[in-house]
């Protein structure tokens, strides 16, 4: 079971997970012109300033349009495939350590809510960067039949 608190605590503190995904990003020696810092800002407060309400929807239907879209537009935008998905993965992480360098367990229950928020937030980014890629793909078919075919 997650716990109500952990989630907020990670709603409040939406901006500085993605301060860190920033900072983890140029650590990366990773500098993508495409994806700016405002557009990370971006993601972080709507993904984590909304956590509860993305965990708790059991239709996970208007998020997958809203991140088909981004990564349509992100195509359009002509945005590296690989960029997306590694600001995603960056994010995700930065999440999770933040999580647990601020720990608000105190016991074994809080310990194991705090695992499976992990967990959660774990899996809702991997169907968001599906998602992203799915709209991606859809957007420029011709680029990814070039990479198929190249094979």
């Amino acid at each position: 079971m997650i716990s109500v608190t952990q989630i907020h605590f990670v709603e409040g503190h939406w901006e500085s997970i993605a301060r860190r995904a920033i900072a983890g990003i140029h650590a990366e020696g990773l500098h993508f012109q495409a994806i700016t810092g405002q557009m990370i800002l971006d993601r972080a407060q709507e993904v984590f300033g909304n956590l509860g309400d993305y965990l708790l929807d059991p239709d996970l239907t208007r998020i997958a349009t809203h991140y088909e879209r981004i990564g349509r537009t992100r195509a359009h935008e002509n945005v590296a495939l690989y960029e997306i998905v590694r600001c995603m993965q960056i994010m995700r992480q930065s999440a999770v350590d933040y999580l647990r360098e601020n720990e608000l367990h105190d016991s074994t229950v809080h310990i194991r809510s705090e695992s499976e928020l992990e967990y959660r937030i774990a899996r809702l980014f991997d169907q968001l960067i599906s998602h992203l890629v799915k709209g991606y793909e859809a957007a420029c078919p011709e680029r990814v039949h070039a990479v198929g075919s190249a094979r």
